[in-house]
């Protein structure tokens, strides 16, 4: 009987000491997301597929999209990766530019440029300078022999970098392959705009007292072919019409509004022509107000300069970290609140791409999961940012998106730790136990 009972708690010890790793492995069920889709399209063994994630799958996500889990009818994972539809720049060359001649004159300056044996078409010339503080219109001609110019533009090149954040010195030059450039750069316009006339707008001050007429200095000139040294990028958006308030004794206008979208941009419909206004962005994990912190300081502007408008409209944030509620805040001053009308979050459009693991098994994506950690398939060592684009994939839509009644959290690391703390408590309770036991028999055999 002895033996018996001995046997029976040494059994039941070294059950429960093994349960963890056996109850407690975190196998992952549809069962234990929030939400589903189907993919409408037939799907073939060894394809190369491709899924857009729309707003309505991203805005129901947890950490970012992480959570994203895709099943066929037998609940088997298949493997995927999620990539930004961005193809990265090329490297460009920039071709630098030898001055030839140049001929200074009261009312303009004429630079004429050398490219040595131009074989790559070029669309951008570039130059460098230290001055501060101008605006010049510049005429920039292309030629092959420098006897027969041909015009190739008109722009304007400034810097208003006392007042504002603007500079630019840069002019469009077409796609060609001209080894000569003439720039005419118009003095005298700059004369006619920057002292006769004072303009003071809403706080900003651009008056002609601020600017002294004077040469330009460049130090380098470049040309290269821009179509391909930027970042192409496909952007997916969503309107909303947020809530607006101004506070008249802090003299701010505040933008509140709620989403998971992981956005990077945010675009202003503001309907007063001039202005030029600072911004800070808050930000939170949760919907209280005192749990926002600062993520971006900025500014947005709208005003005339060498007959266009500059407009600055658009911020760039840092892209969200499981932040749910933002709070936009524009400091006027003494200003009039801006007439702010819808925004729109931009955001890299979100893509899936998958393999075919047999032949239609009627593949599900699930998602909807704050206790799922985030996948890690060997199919984000083949398709990676650098290369998805090298080989055309076949789109798969999804149908409508479904909730999932039956929704059981899955139990990730720290569900599994509390079990495991529990039964090491049961564990140390038994072995206090059959400890006490023995004592027990020890002490009935020596009375």
């Amino acid at each position: 009987m002895k033996r018996k009972t001995t046997s029976f708690f040494l059994f039941l010890l070294g059950t429960l000491a093994c349960s963890p790793a056996v109850l407690w492995a975190g196998k992952m069920e549809p069962s234990n997301f929030r939400y589903s889709a189907n993919l409408n399209e037939e799907i073939k063994k060894g394809g190369y597929y491709r899924i857009i994630l729309p707003a309505e799958i991203l805005e129901r996500c947890e950490k970012s999209c992480l959570d994203i889990r895709m099943f066929d009818k037998e609940n088997r994972e298949i493997p995927f990766v999620i990539l930004d539809n961005r193809i990265p720049p090329k490297k460009t060359i920039r071709y630098p530019l030898e001055v030839i001649s140049y001929d200074d004159q009261a009312t303009r300056t004429k630079i004429v440029l050398k490219r040595p044996k131009p074989i790559d078409p070029v669309t951008r010339l570039e130059m460098d300078s230290l001055d501060r503080d101008f605006n010049k219109a510049v005429t920039v001609s292309g030629s092959t022999d420098m006897k027969n110019w041909k015009t190739l533009g008109h722009e304007a090149i400034y810097d208003f970098s006392s007042r504002v954040n603007l500079r630019k010195m840069h002019l469009t030059v077409g796609k060609n392959t001209y080894p000569y450039f003439q720039l005419v750069i118009d003095e005298g316009k700059e004369n006619k705009n920057f002292q006769t006339i004072r303009l003071k707008y809403d706080g900003m001050d651009f008056s002609a007292s601020a600017y002294t007429k004077k040469k330009l200095q460049v130090t380098r000139f470049v040309v290269f072919d821009d179509t391909e040294s930027q970042e192409e990028v496909v952007y997916d958006e969503w309107k909303l019409m947020p809530s607006v308030s101004t506070d008249v004794e802090r003299q701010v206008t505040e933008i509140a509004f709620r989403t998971s979208l992981p956005f990077s941009t945010i675009e202003f419909t503001i309907d007063n022509p001039y202005y030029y206004r600072t911004l800070k962005v808050y930000s939170a994990k949760t919907g209280r107000k005192e749990d926002h912190a600062m993520i971006k300081k900025d500014f947005i502007y709208s005003f005339p300069i060498s007959n266009q408008t500059e407009i600055k409209r658009r911020i760039e944030i840092p892209m969200p970290q499981g932040y749910q509620s933002y709070n936009v805040v524009i400091e006027n001053e003494g200003n009039p609140p801006l007439k702010i009308g819808a925004i729109t979050l931009r955001w890299a459009q979100k893509q899936l791409f998958f393999i075919g693991l047999d032949d239609y098994q009627e593949y599900r994506l699930f998602w909807g999961s704050p206790t799922v950690e985030e996948a890690s398939y060997d199919i984000a060592k083949l398709i990676r940012v650098d290369n998805w684009f090298n080989q055309p994939a076949l789109s798969v839509q999804v149908s409508s998106i479904v909730q999932n009644m039956g929704y059981k959290p899955f139990k990730g690391k720290e569900g599994k730790a509390l079990v495991e703390k529990n039964i090491l408590v049961i564990v140390i309770i038994l072995v206090v136990i059959v400890v006490a036991f023995f004592l027990f028999q020890l002490w009935k055999k020596a009375g």
